[in-house]
């Protein structure tokens, strides 16, 4: 399935790994897991990791890396877990030379800039990155297969989102094979501290309830700076309104610093993608987003009537 890719890779000097705006887990460690594996493989080789990656990791799997509009002028461009150049966060990837990709995410649009792989029955692009590199025969290290495991991990929600024959558990027993330490992983990925507790108390108490199910939180930037957080660690909070019992479908509407904002949509059964599709988003059918609208009132309005009307139908 990779075999493409793999001799573009082969082919390459230089490769520098892209990652979407606002990263998550799975873009973080999909691109720390790569660079791993190439190096391992191909010691002459120069690859680097580009954008803001997670912070709180970087202890652990390493920082990201300083790259000169030179060096990615020259390099292989390679697109992990999003679907469109657009959303890269390093905006420089359009001087790349060449691009491929790996992405599990449903797209309506066509990738005409060069080779992919797209696999939308993955639940994570960790998933598919550890495939190409068995399927490859390339070198995995721990520290890659540690940051695989992040990624995996977090875009299942800790497994709970699946797919139906269980291939998630199998990649996990793949990657326990490198000899990862998953409870010190564990203890990384979702430390806390008092000022996040603090911020859990205010979406606990603030967020409200359409009429049909729904229930959702505006966090605007005063908000934000009230409890010293940024717009990816208030995102990251989503899931705190999962569970409550009667309500299906649940939001998080957050303000960025340029009057935009990004919108995050879980369900429990009912496809919420539809409507991030609509929107200019995109993602699971039940864990989906929009990366960079408008914040208004009227658009918030809108896309809470049309996650209302869906409970509605059912559908």
């Amino acid at each position: 399935m990779f075999e493409k890719i793999l001799e573009k890779v082969k082919d390459a000097k230089s490769i520098v790994v892209f990652g979407h705006e606002n990263p998550d887990g799975d873009c973080y460690g999909s691109q720390v897991g790569l660079k791993e594996a190439i190096l391992a493989s191909w010691p002459d080789k120069k690859v680097y990791i580009t954008g803001s990656g997670l912070p709180f990791l970087f202890s652990r799997l390493g920082e990201m890396d300083v790259v000169s509009d030179e060096i990615i002028e020259n390099s292989l461009a390679f697109i992990v877990d999003f679907n469109i150049i657009s959303r890269s966060e390093d905006k420089r990837i359009s001087t790349a030379k060449e691009f491929v990709k790996i992405d599990h995410h449903i797209s309506q649009l066509p990738f005409e800039e060069g080779i992919e792989v797209k696999d939308t029955t993955s639940s994570s692009s960790a998933q598919l990155i550890l495939e190409f590199i068995l399927e490859s025969n390339l070198t995995m290290t721990k520290k890659g297969a540690e940051a695989l495991f992040v990624g995996l991990v977090m875009d299942t929600g800790r497994f709970q989102y699946l797919e139906k024959d269980g291939r998630s558990f199998a990649t996990a027993q793949k990657l326990m094979s490198y000899g990862i330490e998953t409870k010190s992983l564990y203890d990384l990925m979702y430390q806390t501290d008092e000022r996040s507790i603090a911020l859990k108390g205010y979406i606990y108490s603030n967020y409200q309830k359409s009429e049909n199910g729904l229930i959702y939180l505006v966090l605007n930037r005063k908000v934000l700076s009230e409890y010293q957080a940024t717009s990816n660690e208030a995102a990251g909070l989503i899931n705190l309104l999962a569970n409550i019992s009667g309500y299906p479908i649940w939001a998080f509407f957050v303000e960025l610093d340029d009057k935009k904002m990004r919108v995050e949509l879980r369900s429990k059964s009912i496809p919420v993608q539809p409507i991030a599709l609509k929107y200019g988003g995109g993602g699971h059918l039940n864990a989906a987003g929009i990366s960079y609208a408008d914040f208004s009132e009227e658009l918030i309005a809108n896309i809470v009537k049309d996650l209302d009307k869906a409970i509605e139908k059912g559908e």
